[in-house]
């Protein structure tokens, strides 16, 4: 007969427990961490979000999932350079460049999440990235400021009160690490949020309260990102507006960086310190 097993026991089992089980840990990172992440359910213990952050990053670093990523790499590589000679063809402008972090970016950190520290990571490929309607919005953010021009034929105006409203003229793609399927290009961070009663609890901050480090993920310096931006519609009249997003764009990401912690130095980009990696794909690898 077996022995009567506690509640606690029983919610164990019903979790999936998935770096208890090094033979089932899936190559898909953002499988990995949004859906296999490892979560001690006893107690309020400080360290569980740091053990299992590690052992994410662990994972991460693993010579099968820079072998997997770095074939992934190409075929999202492969699928962006068609579809841009596709628009191209049509009569479309496309510019792209290329920068590198000059800090730590962390991106994604407000996304839902059992550790409650969010990560941006791309459903389908599994590695990170930048969705290009974070791109605009920091883009049109840092033009609102400095007073560009050609603001509402870029981004579009809203709709308003005896006012149709339009669509702006350039598409932000998602920007996608070049460099990024090397080993260790996951970090982990630490922040330590004074008064943390007073935010959760509604208590009166004082000097006495508990500073529990929280650990978060992050991409290393000196990873390059590629960025491209193209008209909405073909013709020769757009070109000059996408020359000047991109310039645009390039200068948002330099002077006011991206993500989580800017004011802190986090998410700065730099032109890169080598020459950039080719954009094409990998021709001698089978996909």
């Amino acid at each position: 007969m077996k022995p009567h097993q506690s509640n606690d026991s029983q919610e164990e089992q019903r979790r999936l427990p998935w770096y208890l089980n090094e033979s089932e840990k899936p190559d898909n990172l953002s499988l990995a961490y949004d859906k296999f992440t490892y979560w001690n359910m006893g107690g309020q213990n400080p360290n569980k979000c740091k053990d299992a952050l590690g052992k994410f990053v662990d994972h991460a670093s693993g010579d099968l999932i820079v072998k997997t990523m770095s074939v992934v790499k190409d075929q999202y590589l492969k699928n962006f350079f068609v579809y841009q000679q596709s628009l191209e063809k049509q009569g479309y402008f496309v510019k792209c460049f290329e920068l590198e972090l000059a800090a730590p970016l962390v991106i994604g950190l407000g996304i839902q999440h059992v550790l409650e520290i969010g990560f941006m990571f791309h459903r389908s490929y599994g590695i990170p990235y930048i969705p290009g309607s974070s791109l605009k919005g920091l883009t049109k953010s840092y033009l609102s400021a400095v007073n560009k021009e050609n603001l509402n034929q870029i981004f579009g105006q809203e709709k308003k009160e005896g006012d149709s409203g339009f669509s702006g003229n350039v598409v932000f793609w998602d920007s996608f690490p070049t460099n990024w399927f090397s080993k260790n290009f996951l970090e982990e961070d630490i922040m330590t949020p004074h008064f943390g009663d007073y935010y959760t609890q509604q208590k009166l901050p004082t000097t006495n309260m508990a500073v529990i480090p929280i650990s978060f993920l992050r991409i290393k310096q000196g990873t390059c990102w590629n960025f491209r931006v193209s008209s909405r519609l073909p013709g020769q009249e757009y070109q000059s507006l996408v020359e000047q997003a991109k310039g645009y764009l390039e200068e948002a990401l330099k002077e006011t960086g991206l993500g989580a912690k800017t004011a802190l130095g986090y998410g700065w980009f730099k032109d890169p310190s080598s020459n950039p990696s080719t954009l094409a794909p990998n021709k001698n690898r089978r996909i």
